[in-house]
């Protein structure tokens, strides 16, 4: 150490400059500080340690260093051998544990994670496929109800225009019978008074107009479904009619039988078979406004015969015989 201080307090600023960590500040301060005499004054320089102190020391004994640093890559190079194994075990077991992870994590996340969820997105896919088709569905049914809905506002509006117009009509038949029934009522108190022909005939036509006002009432209440009303009017028609039957001509007569047998049937057929019923009525109505056609007697049709091969002798013309019937006997139902 002697040897150091005693060359630090000879060499100059060049030399000084040449030592290992020298800077201009740790330069000047020691050339102020200069001479030293020992250790500890040196290292009260500021920026002088002891570890630079040691190197400035071995700087002076070259071949001190040169041992130095002959045994330092024999320990550097045994450490450094250790470390690069440890370095390759280190990685060696990162690799396994990397490699065992990839066996078992693959098939476990494959497992536990990617098929679920591939199968959640598949009905994922398939619910909103059948809630696109619900919903077109649902649009058209929609569209199809509307449109129905459309088409029923409209026949309601037609069937209570229909209404309005059939209520109207059984107004006006309720007025006309009344007004008929009056000049009826009439009609017969001067025939009471007098017997007249043409007065007669009068009172059997206003019969008959009555009776026809009557079904024709008939018709429109089972055009709306009342029943009970139609009956009503179909039985005090058929009884209207009824007297007739002895005070009007055999033509008329037989007419009027068929009538009456139509509404008889018309009221058997009531309220249960209201559609046979209307056919019934229909007909007896139809017979009233025709003025009690006379029924014409059913013909024969002849029946043609095959000619034989043998030689036969045919008369020219034939005429056939149509088959006597009897009397149909007047309906006694009241």
């Amino acid at each position: 150490m002697q040897e150091l201080i005693e060359h630090l307090n000879s060499i100059n600023r060049e030399q000084l400059l040449l030592l290992e960590g020298m800077s201009t500040e740790l330069l000047e301060r020691l050339l102020s500080s200069r001479p030293f005499s020992s250790r500890e004054e040196i290292l009260e320089v500021e920026g002088v340690t002891p570890d630079l102190l040691s190197a400035w020391e071995n700087n002076l004994h070259p071949e001190r260093k040169t041992k130095n640093d002959s045994s330092e890559p024999a320990v550097k190079k045994g450490r450094g051998v250790g470390r690069v194994i440890l370095r390759v075990l280190t990685a060696l077991l990162i690799l396994a544990a990397l490699a065992a992870a990839a066996y078992y994590g693959i098939p476990y996340f494959r497992e536990k994670i990617l098929k679920p969820l591939e199968s959640n997105t598949s009905r994922v896919g398939e619910l909103a496929a059948t809630q696109a088709a619900d919903t077109s569905r649902f649009e058209a049914d929609l569209g199809a109800l509307q449109e129905e809905f459309t088409n029923l506002q409209g026949q309601v509006s037609a069937l209570q225009t229909q209404a309005a117009a059939a209520s109207k009509s059984i107004d006006s038949h309720s007025a006309s019978l009344n007004e008929l029934s009056e000049v009826q009522a009439t009609l017969r108190a001067e025939m009471a008074q007098q017997n007249n022909a043409l007065l007669a005939n009068m009172d059997e036509q206003l019969t008959l107009t009555r009776a026809l006002e009557l079904l024709s009432r008939s018709r429109l209440y089972l055009s709306q479904n009342n029943y009970g009303m139609a009956r009503a009017d179909v039985l005090a028609a058929r009884n209207l009619l009824l007297p007739l039957v002895g005070s009007v001509s055999a033509q008329k007569a037989d007419g009027l039988r068929v009538v009456i047998d139509r509404l008889d049937m018309a009221l058997g057929n009531l309220p249960a078979y209201p559609v046979i019923a209307v056919f019934d009525v229909d007909t007896a109505w139809q017979m009233l406004v025709d003025g009690l056609p006379s029924i014409p007697e059913p013909a024969v049709t002849p029946m043609l015969i095959t000619p034989t091969p043998q030689p036969t002798t045919l008369p020219e013309s034939t005429t056939p015989v149509p088959l006597q019937t009897q009397p149909v006997a007047p309906s006694a139902t009241p």
